[in-house]
């Protein structure tokens, strides 16, 4: 049969790629990997072109190799527009860098010593390739991923003489990792169960570790390296990273994780704390410096990080005035100390995590305490219980992350509302009357916090207009009592507007806000039950979504107001697979 020939004059029934419109070859462009897109451009000259904005927007760069290729590129590409410029003065014709706006720059210490026999790239080299970078693209935003490295080694040493402008952020893995073990950040541990550990790709490198499977000792205590002061001057100081915004120290990885979300990775091994940490020599907080840059920073993340003591969070966290995201993982704070920071730090901040080792000697006693004071044996002000002041101060938190080996009721109602149920006489895991109960107390509650503010704006009035001077108590002209009556109502409208604000802002949040708690151990008070608390979860407030889980009992489940409560897979939610392939030694007691 014969192919039927085109009418003349008619397109062609597969169109060149460069005739295509602009809009269509970027949208297809955008679901292309890099490799493609890199031998696209070898095709033609206007494909070439084409490809360059995609192909050069978002470039992630994995070693100190590439790097170097990828300066040399933006190199001759400045040199290409001089010689053009030199026999075509119009600008219109002249081209310009790559068009770079974020730029992801990964260096493997240990990868780079294998490549380079034993030498690591220096700070010096990786200053002078951002500098170069920057001097192309001058409005770039660059992060700074630094794995497998040690903080008296090669780079991490001589961070602090160097300048690294446009990193807006720095995430470091300090450890390394060595055949059948697992040493990160000098930690020699058993490779956990719970979490898979990826293994290098790179063909050079043994194999990082041995089966993720098998742990001889659970409890092995751990060593850890000594950062020195200048290691956290180079992050903190505000000269080597001038523009950094997101700080991460990984303490205990050496690499990232395969699985982020596993929070009982690391959260059940037994930590040799020193009994008195100091950086190298005897050096004390005041060795820090300043600490300007911490100003700048709007994300802080910090996991098992064994030098961060309660002085030192303290003092560094009162210098971060635009911190909006905190993350503490598994380090070295005591709850007393948790207990003078949540007040201070939880209002002005947007997402929160805070996870504890199981094995939190502090976090015992304070349990031992709470279950003293139900007795009338000890004052609940002196106890730096945890779970009433992050219901407190935590309300304005898009999200909420909190492990601990103990909670509590105190997480979800406070104490009059806990009263209050008592004195009803209802069954605390009745849902139904539960809710008619706290609503109506909520209500109540609501209402005499409206009246306190208006009466204290009405008294705060009152004393301005007695400072003054006035011959009547608002200046005159009209009677007080019209006055008063006059802020009252202004006042109320402002109170409705900020609720009115709050639920717009819970509601048009994108997937709403969120907590997710984890109990690792128990209960801080022994007549709680955890049916009563996941009844308590769902009379939370509208748009707020609970995620509780309690080791122990490998139960989990997810809770929001007026739906119907959501069994989950405690080992999928928790550690990452599902509870049925839990070892026993994970399904043992955390």
């Amino acid at each position: 049969m014969e192919r039927a020939q085109p009418l003349l004059g008619a397109m062609p029934i597969k169109a060149p790629l460069e005739r295509i419109p602009t809009e269509l070859c970027d949208d297809i462009f955008g679901y292309l990997q890099l490799k493609d897109l890199a031998k696209l451009a070898l095709t033609s000259r206007a494909l070439y072109a084409a490809v360059q904005t995609p192909l050069y927007h978002r470039p992630q760069i994995k070693s100190y190799h590439a790097l170097t290729l990828f300066v040399r590129t933006l190199n001759q590409v400045a040199d290409y527009a001089v010689r053009r410029a030199r026999w075509k003065w119009w600008k219109e014709d002249r081209p310009l860098s790559k068009d770079v706006s974020e730029l992801g720059i990964t260096i493997d210490a240990v990868q780079e010593g294998v490549r380079n026999r034993g030498q690591r790239p220096t700070a010096v080299l990786i200053g002078r390739l951002i500098n170069t970078v920057v001097a192309h693209c001058p409005n770039i935003n660059i992060t700074l991923t630094l794995s497998r490295a040690n903080c008296h080694l090669p780079p991490m040493t001589a961070l602090e003489k160097e300048a690294f402008p446009r990193v807006t952020r720095v995430v470091l893995y300090l450890g390394q990792t060595r055949q059948g073990s697992s040493v990160l950040d000098g930690l020699e541990l058993p490779a956990s169960p719970l979490a898979p550990a990826s293994t290098p790709n790179h063909s050079l490198l043994p194999t990082a570790r041995g089966n993720p499977n098998t742990v001889t000792d659970r409890s092995t205590k751990l060593k850890f390296c000594q950062p020195n002061a200048p290691f956290w001057r180079s992050l903190f100081n505000g000269e080597a990273f001038p523009d950094c915004k997101s700080v991460e120290i990984h303490h205990f990885r050496a690499t990232p994780p395969s699985q982020p979300g596993a929070l009982a990775e690391i959260s059940s091994y037994e930590i040799d704390w020193p009994h008195s940490y100091v950086y190298g020599g005897g050096q004390k907080v005041d060795n820090l410096g300043t600490l300007a840059g911490l100003g700048k920073v709007q994300t802080l993340i910090l996991e098992f990080v064994p030098e961060l003591d309660n002085s030192i969070l303290m003092a560094s966290l009162s210098r971060a005035a635009n911190l909006k995201q905190l993350e503490l993982r598994y380090c070295k704070l005591s709850q007393s100390a948790l207990a003078k920071l949540l007040p201070h730090a939880l209002p002005n901040l947007t997402s929160f995590t805070l996870l504890i080792n199981t094995r939190s000697s502090s976090a015992e006693e304070v349990a031992l305490l709470v279950n003293k004071s139900i007795e009338g044996d000890e004052a609940t002000s002196d106890i730096p219980h945890l779970c009433p002041l992050i219901r407190e101060f935590g309300k304005n938190l898009i999200h909420l992350e909190f492990a601990n080996p103990y909670l509590c009721r105190e997480l979800f109602v406070d104490k009059l509302e806990m009263r209050k149920i008592e004195e009803s006489g209802v069954l605390r895991t009745d849902r139904f009357a539960l809710s008619s109960v706290l609503s109506d107390f909520r209500k109540q509650t609501n209402d005499r916090r409206r009246k306190l503010r208006i009466a204290q704006a009405v008294a705060e009035a009152k004393a301005k207009a007695r400072s003054t001077g006035s011959s009547s108590l608002f200046g005159g002209g009209r009677a007080d009592e019209q006055r008063v009556g006059d802020l009252a109502r202004e006042m109320e409208r402002t109170l409705d507007d900020e609720e009115k604000t709050r639920t717009r802002l819970i509601s048009g949040t994108k997937g709403g806000w969120d907590r997710r708690v984890v109990c690792w151990r128990g209960l801080c008070r022994t007549t709680d039950s955890w049916a009563e608390i996941e009844e308590e979860a769902s009379l939370g407030e509208e748009g707020v979504k609970w995620t509780i889980a309690n080791g122990n009992l490998k139960r989990a489940s997810r809770h929001h107001r007026g739906e119907v409560r959501i069994d989950l897979d405690y080992g999928e939610e928790i550690c990452g697979k599902p509870t049925a392939q839990l070892t026993p030694l994970e399904t043992a007691d955390v």
